[in-house]
């Protein structure tokens, strides 16, 4: 049945525009890193399923060397292999919770946990393996599915039995502030999970460390998005503190897009023609734009987000 095949077997993960417009503003957010480092320089780690959209597009910006993708089909293997983009790129069959440790954790990477399955205990895992062991500049986001129903059970909403279900999932690893009418936006509730978790993490990481090497974590992102499922995507730095004062020199604040708390960035691209959307780049930057009966929500959003949408055309390659 298609529902037991893997996900980029149903979902064509290079044409969603909402994902597309997020990773290109990840992609301007990592270029900051250079007050660090050269971002070529960086480990780049990622869930790169059959597409590798993120590992091409980061790769063209910036020229990063060594990626690694983490594939949990393994009975794809072979279709993976086939569709590896560079040869910079290697794959790590498994979950992730068995391929993290694996890898050299030595030098600064960005780790991109892009799920696409409800959050669970073994996410939870991952999150806190990750907090544990990246060294400072490093980049850590983590991408998850916010429908309430993956926490309904079938039934109608309950929001006590829904906050029953998410503790049963993480095994009970659940924030004891979080209450059932924190769940009735399930994004509200994952963005409180995951940041407890990081920050609690670092908390047994530091306390045999020297105050210079202490590691501090500074979200810079908070994305809401659907292109069909409501999505959520969270991201910050590990920062020692001579990282944490240079942290201010890659002036992040100025994209409008730069979340560090819980106000979230939403992303819902309006549906506009070509034509339409010729006629409104003529007018951009700078002021109000007008086109014939299009809603001013969709100007709106166009206006915040036009250099960031994606132009998706049939071609002969």
């Amino acid at each position: 049945m298609l529902s037991n095949r893997p996900s980029f077997e149903q979902i064509d993960y290079t044409i969603r525009p909402a994902k597309n417009i997020e990773r290109k503003m990840i992609g301007e957010m990592i270029g900051r890193l250079r007050v660090f480092r050269p971002v070529q320089d960086y480990l780049y780690v990622g869930l790169g399923s059959t597409f590798f959209s993120d590992f091409v597009l980061f790769h063209r910006m910036f020229g990063i060397r060594e990626m690694v993708s983490i594939e949990k089909e393994t009975t794809r293997r072979g279709r993976i292999e086939f569709n590896i983009p560079f040869a910079c790129i290697r794959v790590e069959f498994g979950e992730t919770t068995d391929v993290l440790p694996r890898l050299d954790w030595s030098r600064a990477a960005v780790v991109w946990l892009d799920y696409d399955d409800k959050i669970d205990a073994r996410k939870l895992d991952d999150l806190v393996y990750l907090s544990q062991n990246l060294m400072s500049s490093s980049v850590l986001i983590v991408t998850l599915p916010a429908h309430p129903r993956d926490f309904d059970a079938g039934q109608p909403p309950d929001l006590t039995r829904r906050l029953r279900l998410i503790r049963e999932a993480l095994s009970d690893r659940v924030p004891d502030s979080l209450r059932p009418q924190d769940t009735a936006v399930l994004a509200n509730a994952l963005y409180h999970i995951v940041n407890t978790t990081i920050r609690e993490a670092l908390v047994g990481r530091n306390a045999a460390l020297p105050d210079p090497e202490k590691i501090e974590y500074r979200q810079i992102m908070n994305f809401r998005y659907a292109d069909g499922a409501p999505m959520v995507t969270f991201g910050g730095i590990f920062l020692d503190q001579a990282d944490l004062r240079r942290l201010r020199r890659a002036r992040l604040y100025e994209f409008p897009f730069y979340r560090p708390g819980g106000r979230f960035y939403r992303l819902q691209p309006p549906r506009l023609t070509f034509r339409e959307r010729k006629h409104l780049d003529k007018q951009l930057p700078g002021r109000p734009v007008t086109c014939p009966d299009v809603p001013e929500d969709d100007l709106r959003e166009y206006t915040r987000l036009y250099r960031y949408f994606p132009w998706f055309v049939e071609a002969e390659i």
